[in-house]
Parts: C-alpha cells; sequence; structure tokens
C-alpha cells in the first residue's frame, strides 16, 4: 500500500494529476492496462485493475447510463 501510494504521489508531482497521467494513456485496451499497472504497482492484477477502471469510468461496464453514478463520473470525466 506504501509503495503504491508513493507511486501516485510521483506520478501526481509528475504529471500534475493521477487522471492527467491516466488520460496520456488512454486509449488502451484491457491487456494493455493490466500490464501498465503491473509494472507500475505492486498487488495489481486484471481484477484489481478492470474494477479501478471501470469505477472511474475510463472502461465500460461498471455503470450504465441510467445509473445517476454513471452521469457523475461522466460529468467529472469531461471536466465539467
Amino acid at each position: 500500500v506504501i509503495y503504491n501510494a508513493n507511486k501516485v504521489i510521483e506520478i501526481k508531482n509528475e504529471h500534475g494529476s493521477f487522471k492527467s497521467w491516466l488520460d496520456l494513456k488512454t486509449p488502451m485496451n484491457i491487456y494493455e492496462w493490466v500490464k501498465l499497472f503491473k509494472n507500475t504497482f505492486k498487488f495489481t492484477g486484471g481484477e484489481i485493475t478492470k474494477e479501478f477502471l471501470m469505477s472511474t469510468g475510463y472502461i465500460k461496464g461498471a455503470h450504465r447510463n441510467t445509473c445517476p453514478i454513471y452521469h457523475k463520473i461522466n460529468k467529472l470525466n469531461n471536466g465539467s
């Protein structure tokens, strides 16, 4: 956990935010995302990476457009 937290801080310092770093990597398929996360963080396999990306709106699957959370995530991702 400490290693990953320090990595996020390092990424934030280098790119301005963790989101900016993710946006630089977009679009990627799930296999590329998993490889990136495995090479960057510790204890991040396919499921963890997929769940994180779905919950933050980088890949589809977590929230349908009828879900209130979908609109919140979409709004955040579009900078509104």
